[in-house]
């Protein structure tokens, strides 16, 4: 008790950019929640709009590049500050292959098809794979 709550929206849109709709919703969720602030990352970009909304907003609002910087540098910005001190810390586990940081993933195809699992975060030279 006591704690306060914040939710978190993702988005995996590449193509386009996330409009203010997605932002509006996550506010009325967070509302209806009790929620103290929330978080919308995205793959991709934010519109004008959507940005201009979330201004005097307890909503943070997180695109790919930081998160592309945070992953590579270890970067502590104020929105990878604000992220890490929102969220519990989730164990990653290190890739059986090469020992770096593993990356949650599901499985769009096979037998385990709608599946997390564990990839390896340097997929584009190691295919180290873990269950959860």
């Amino acid at each position: 008790m006591g704690r306060d709550k914040y939710l978190l929206q993702c988005k995996q849109w590449k193509a386009m950019k996330v409009g203010v709709a997605v932002v509006r919703e996550l506010y009325g969720v967070m509302t209806a929640e009790r929620a103290v602030g929330g978080f919308v990352v995205v793959s991709g970009e934010f519109t004008a709009d959507a940005q201009a909304f979330v201004e005097g907003r307890s909503i943070t609002l997180v695109s790919a590049r930081p998160l592309q910087k945070m992953a590579v540098n270890g970067a502590a910005n104020p929105v990878t500050r604000k992220v890490q001190q929102a969220l519990p810390e989730i164990a990653v586990p290190a890739c059986p292959k090469c020992g770096k940081p593993m990356v949650s993933r599901l499985a769009r195809q096979g037998t385990r098809a709608g599946q997390f699992f564990w990839g390896c975060g340097d997929f584009s030279t190691c295919s180290g794979v873990r269950n959860p």
